[in-house]
């Protein structure tokens, strides 16, 4: 789940490909990779950080950085069902809203997320109509 805010000089690792942070924005990441710039949403960046096991993140110092709260995703995939509610837990307590939880098609496990979110008093509701098994918490 630890993740700190990308700075100049840090390292996307993807697979075999290794991209060098140029500048962030706002709303982007530019990085250079196989000798050109290019530039990648923050949003897919954590997305694909949080999801994907062949996507790491290297920092270059960790002195006065902020973890990254925002944008973050919680994939239950391969998680039993009497582990999760831990799992739900610390993650609704380390992230900022909205965020998003990756269930799958289980309705059990859509049942305990929908649960333990309610308990938080906030709401959730599935992010697209063609893709049911991830939902997106936000406040009431």
């Amino acid at each position: 789940m630890e993740g700190y805010t990308l700075r100049k000089g840090d390292l996307i690792i993807a697979g075999a490909h290794t991209g060098l942070v140029t500048k962030t924005t706002a709303r982007y990441i530019y990085y250079f990779l196989l000798g050109s710039i290019s530039r990648i949403k923050k949003e897919s960046v954590w997305l694909f950080n949080d999801t994907k096991d062949e996507v790491s993140l290297i920092y270059g110092s960790k002195n006065r950085r902020r973890l990254q709260r925002k944008m973050r995703t919680l994939d239950l995939h391969r998680i039993r069902h009497a582990a999760a509610d831990e799992k739900i837990r610390s993650f609704l307590n380390f992230v900022e809203l909205p965020c998003k939880i990756v269930t799958g098609k289980s309705d059990k496990m859509k049942a305990i997320v929908k649960t333990i979110v309610e308990e938080y008093e906030w709401s959730c509701h599935e992010e697209d109509n063609w893709d049911c098994g991830t939902l997106v918490v936000t406040e009431k």
